[in-house]
């Protein structure tokens, strides 16, 4: 309620500090991709505090990584894991994470091998969606005990294949 409110007066820049913070998992899982659709389409300059780095991850396009009230490094998502600009930031980031962080940020559409014509997947197939991460993906190969899924659209249908090895080099791009 309080988001449609700020965006009634068709502010330049939104402010949100910690809107999520006090949520369950699932609402809050929830309403972040609920913000990344109205960001989408509002396309407002919004400054998003949060103290939970896989949301701002998910969230930002750049973020600003902040020490003793200092910015220390200023960056996107992807640059801050590949690059952390010290000791502090790779912590923050969690340095034994980073290939699961960096495979998050990346999407199965942007690595999958394109069927001619879709098609209906195979019944009872486990399928990952065009829109999901990598990482998303990995889990559900590992899980499935599989090295290939086939990518469906939101429609249901079977648009593509995703392969392990695509995942990895999507991931280490």
């Amino acid at each position: 309620m309080g988001v449609a409110r700020a965006l009634a007066a068709d502010p330049n820049i939104l402010l949100m500090d910690e809107p999520f913070g006090a949520l369950d998992a699932i609402t809050r899982e929830s309403l972040q991709k609920e913000m990344l659709k109205l960001q989408r389409q509002i396309r407002k300059t919004t400054v998003f505090v949060t103290h939970d780095i896989d949301e701002a991850m998910k969230l930002a396009d750049r973020i600003a990584v902040m020490d003793a009230g200092r910015i220390v490094q200023h960056d996107t998502p992807e640059n801050i894991l590949r690059q952390p600009a010290s000791e502090f930031v790779e912590n923050l980031f969690g340095s034994q994470e980073r290939g699961l962080k960096v495979a998050a940020l990346k999407g199965v559409v942007d690595v999958m091998s394109y069927l001619e014509v879709p098609c209906q997947p195979d019944v009872g197939a486990v399928s990952i969606g065009e829109a999901d991460s990598l990482r998303h993906a990995l889990s559900l190969m590992l899980w499935q005990k599989t090295d290939h899924l086939p990518v469906v659209d939101e429609a249901g249908q079977q648009t593509g294949v995703l392969t392990l090895d695509q995942v990895r080099e999507g991931a280490a791009g």
